[in-house]
């Protein structure tokens, strides 16, 4: 494991589920895995609103918070997602439908 303090045993941020050998603490909530993507043990985020930015390179629409999610999932190493609240949910979608997206394309919400 990586991360660690004084005031703790480490932590592992990402890399599998519970149970696999890894650290304690490895796996996301549910049991999901977390993504990993080339074995790095961290994970980057980045706002969904900077999605926004350079429209002329996306390859599709970037209107919705699925577009910018679609849109960020194909951002290599970016595994986590910021939403704004309300701004990326009030009558764009629920929070089961934001999980199933984030699932969908390999992310997790920061």
């Amino acid at each position: 494991s990586l991360l660690g303090s004084a005031a703790g045993p480490p932590v592992s941020r990402g890399g599998g589920a519970d149970g696999d050998g890894g650290d304690v603490g490895d796996a996301a909530p549910q049991g999901r895995p977390r993504p990993s993507r080339d074995g790095f043990p961290f994970m980057f985020g980045s706002r969904l609103n900077s999605m926004r930015d350079r429209p002329d390179l996306a390859d599709g629409p970037v209107l919705t918070p699925r577009d910018l999610v679609r849109r960020q999932a194909k951002a290599r190493g970016l595994d986590c997602v910021d939403f704004n609240y309300p701004q990326h949910f009030d009558g764009h979608w629920s929070a089961e439908e934001a999980r199933d997206c984030l699932e969908e394309h390999g992310l997790v919400a920061g």
